[in-house]
């Protein structure tokens, strides 16, 4: 178990997730194009949901159902474990506490990917919940970006001010010279 942990913590977990988030990005404008117009997951308005569904035809909902429980399942495992993966490689403690808003965002995102299966077989009756859900996605997305800015900023100054350090969420940062 320990070596599982050490291994999705790791320099080649980051890079392969980077290079899973790249392919699926790239699969979604593929598969996507013929969709008439942007995936639910873009929407946050309940009104643009219920005017998008209600604009697609049923060979684009088949499709858009197909991309959501494939690549749409994919994809926020990619770009969710790489914010964790890189928020807890920036700190020395409490790695578990800075890769938590990446993993509540890839549960986020997981939710909403329910929610628009629902959506693209009739059930609209869900469209405010997903639609805050995409809210929280997408707040989760920001912070995440920030956190790991931050991180990698405050590691920056600290390894050009006299030594290798890394920040440490609720201590001292440990300084290796």
């Amino acid at each position: 178990m320990k070596a599982c942990i050490s291994y999705v913590g790791s320099g080649r977990f980051l890079i392969f997730l980077l290079a899973v988030a790249i392919l699926v990005g790239m699969a979604f404008g593929y598969f996507g194009a013929g969709l008439g117009g942007p995936l639910l997951d873009m929407l946050s308005d309940p009104a643009a949901n219920e005017a998008r569904l209600a604009a697609m035809t049923a060979d684009q909902r088949s499709t858009h159902l197909l991309i959501t429980l494939t690549l749409d399942m994919i994809y926020p495992i990619a770009y969710g474990g790489g914010f964790a993966n890189l928020s807890a490689r920036l700190v020395d403690r409490n790695k578990l506490l800075v890769a938590a808003p990446g993993l509540a965002l890839i549960l986020v995102d997981l939710t909403e990917n329910v929610l628009i299966a629902l959506m693209l077989q009739g059930d609209t009756a869900v469209i405010p919940a997903k639609t805050l859900v995409t809210q929280a996605k997408w707040w989760l997305f920001g912070g995440c970006s920030l956190l790991v800015a931050g991180l990698a900023i405050i590691a920056a100054i600290r390894h050009y001010a006299g030594g290798v350090a890394k920040p440490s969420i609720g201590g001292h940062a440990s300084r290796e010279i």
